[in-house]
């Protein structure tokens, strides 16, 4: 339907006067065929990692007004400003009787907030043992690797890996913490 909407845009000015604006995940693009995919029309819009003075701003909006910035720091030196993870440790910060550095101290257990979110990149990585292998080593090193642009793509789909320059690095600390455990006993 969307693309017979984009299509028939092309020759009648009523439909050109149409927006949508539709937000998705691309992290499924491992398993589908980005040719035949009905998402890949439009223009794809970015969107960037969260600062810190951000990080700050939300933690006040969620009612978090005794973190100082050494707390900001230690938490965005474990998750970096990756959204999601951010809005989880807020929310579980706000909401539980529970301090930022338990929170830190249990982030990599089996019992930590992050688990949902580790399990299902794991299985999408376990699902592609070739990009498992590959994650493997870009958490392996400090400096950052070269991959080919099809893998750094699909890792980048995942939101598992930052790009610098040519470099591919893993998003954040706790990625590199928990996949270089866990991905050693499998590949």
């Amino acid at each position: 339907m969307l693309r017979s909407w984009c299509e028939e845009a092309r020759h009648n000015l009523n439909w050109q006067k149409l927006r949508l604006v539709i937000v998705y995940s691309t992290e499924e693009y491992i398993s589908l065929d980005i040719n035949l995919s009905p998402f890949n029309i439009g223009l794809p819009i970015r969107l960037n990692e969260f600062s810190q003075a951000q990080v700050e701003d939300l933690a006040r909006r969620y009612g978090l007004n005794s973190f100082e910035a050494k707390d900001f720091a230690q938490l965005m030196s474990l998750v970096g400003g990756h959204p999601a993870l951010i809005q989880i440790t807020l929310y579980y910060l706000c909401s539980q009787e529970m301090t930022l550095q338990e929170l830190i101290q249990n982030a990599l257990t089996k019992d930590g907030i992050y688990r949902y979110h580790l399990w299902r990149q794991l299985i999408k990585l376990q699902e592609n043992p070739r990009l498992a292998k590959t994650y493997t080593e870009v958490v392996a090193t400090k400096q950052g690797i070269s991959l080919n642009s099809i893998e750094a793509y699909k890792l980048e789909s995942l939101g598992l890996i930052r790009l610098e320059g040519d470099r591919v690095l893993p998003r954040c600390e706790l990625y590199r913490t928990y996949f270089a455990k866990q991905l050693s006993t499998i590949v």
